[in-house]
C-alpha cells in the first residue's frame, strides 16, 4: 500500500497498477481477423492513397478519442481503471505489456510490429533539443501547423509527438547539457518511391531540429539524413572514437552502417531518385522526390535552408493551388 495525500485527504492507495497500452498489446491476428491493428493500417494506406486529408483527421480523432477514454491502457488493479493516481511496480507499469509475456497462440494473435503479419509499418524520427533552443523550436513547428492546419493529423494516429525531458551526461556521447526529446511516428508507405500526404511538413520539422537547431538524433530511431555530421555535435566525439578503438582494436562491434554514421566511412548519403522520400537524402532537384505524383523539390516554408518534397497540385481548388505556390516561393 501507498500513501498519498497530506492531511484529511490523506489516502493509502494499493500498489497494484498496470500499464498496458494498446500498441505494446497483443491483438487478433490481423491476416485472421478484423481488428483494431488491420483498419487502422488500412485506412491510413487508404487516406494516404486518395490523399484524403479530412479522412485522416478524422480517424486522428477516433483514434485519439479512443486512448484517452481508456486511459492509455493504464489500470488501478490489473484489470480496470479507476481514476489517477495509477500506482504500480516499475515492471508492471515502465516495462510491460502483453508482447513480453503472452503464450505462444500459434499466431491466433500477433504484435503490432510482427513482420509476419500486415502489421504496423512507419518511420520514427527522435531528437535530442537543447533545453534552452525548445521554446524556438516549438514556436516554429506552430508556425508549420499554423500554415497547414491538418498536416500533423498522421502523426495523432501515432500518439503524436512524445516529449521526454533527459539531463546532461559526461558520457562521451552523452547529451551535453538538458534537453527535451521529441518522438515522432508517422506513416511509411511499403513502396520507397510513394510520398506521404504532407511530407514536406514532417521533413521540414526534421531538417529544423537537426539543421537549424542541431538536435542530436536518436541512435536507433531515424533516417539517414538526421545522422549527418553527427559526432561533430558532441564536444568529446574524437574522445569516444579514441576510446572505441582501444577496447575494439578489431572493430568486431562495427558495421558498415555504424562506421557511416560516425562519419569514419562515405555512404551515409545515398543520392537516387526518390532518395529524399526515404530519408537517404536532402532533395536538390525534383527527381530525388516524385515528380511524376506531383511532389517536387522546394524550400522549406518558415526555414529556407530545408530542402523538401512538396506537393504543388494538392487538390483542384485554384485558389488554393496559387496560396501554396506562393508559401513555397517565400
Amino acid at each position: 500500500m501507498v500513501d498519498v495525500g497530506v492531511g484529511s485527504e490523506k489516502k493509502i492507495l494499493p500498489y497494484f497498477g498496470t500499464w498496458r497500452h494498446e500498441a505494446w498489446r497483443r491483438h487478433s491476428n490481423p491476416q485472421m481477423s478484423f481488428t483494431l491493428l488491420h483498419p487502422l493500417k488500412t485506412t491510413s494506406e487508404f487516406a494516404e492513397s486518395s490523399n484524403d486529408e479530412d479522412g485522416k483527421c478524422i480517424s486522428a480523432k477516433l483514434v485519439t478519442a479512443f486512448l484517452t477514454e481508456n486511459a492509455y491502457g493504464l489500470t488501478n488493479d490489473g484489470i480496470l481503471f479507476t481514476g489517477y493516481p495509477v500506482i504500480g511496480s516499475q515492471h508492471k507499469v515502465q516495462a510491460s505489456g502483453t508482447c513480453l509475456d503472452s503464450f505462444e497462440d500459434a499466431n491466433m494473435t500477433a504484435c503490432a510490429w510482427d513482420p509476419n503479419i500486415k502489421g504496423e509499418f512507419f518511420y520514427q524520427t527522435t531528437f535530442s533539443v537543447a533545453l534552452s533552443l525548445v521554446k524556438s523550436f516549438i514556436q516554429d513547428v506552430q508556425k508549420l501547423v499554423k500554415l497547414k492546419p491538418k498536416a500533423l493529423c498522421g502523426i495523432e494516429r501515432y500518439n503524436g509527438i512524445l516529449m521526454r525531458y533527459v539531463t546532461a551526461s559526461t558520457a562521451y556521447l552523452g547529451k551535453d547539457g538538458d534537453a527535451i526529446d521529441f518522438d515522432i511516428t508517422y506513416y511509411r508507405s511499403k513502396d520507397p518511391l510513394v510520398p506521404r500526404l504532407y511530407e514536406d511538413i514532417l521533413e521540414e520539422i526534421e531538417q529544423l531540429a537537426v539543421f537549424k537547431y542541431g538536435a542530436l538524433p536518436h541512435w536507433g530511431k531515424n533516417r539517414n539524413i538526421a545522422f549527418e555530421g553527427v559526432l561533430n555535435k558532441y564536444k568529446n566525439g574524437q574522445e569516444f572514437l579514441k576510446v572505441k578503438k582501444a577496447y575494439d582494436p578489431l572493430e568486431l562491434f562495427s558495421s558498415e552502417w555504424s562506421d557511416q554514421v560516425l562519419g569514419l566511412k562515405d555512404g551515409l548519403c545515398i543520392v537516387k531518385k526518390g532518395c529524399a522520400l526515404e530519408g537517404l537524402c536532402r532533395c536538390t532537384e525534383d527527381a530525388h522526390c516524385a515528380a511524376s505524383k506531383d511532389y517536387f523539390c522546394r524550400p522549406g516554408k518558415i526555414y529556407s535552408d530545408a530542402k523538401v518534397c512538396t506537393r504543388l497540385k494538392f487538390n483542384n481548388n485554384l485558389f488554393e493551388q496559387i496560396i501554396d505556390s506562393v508559401i513555397n516561393e517565400v
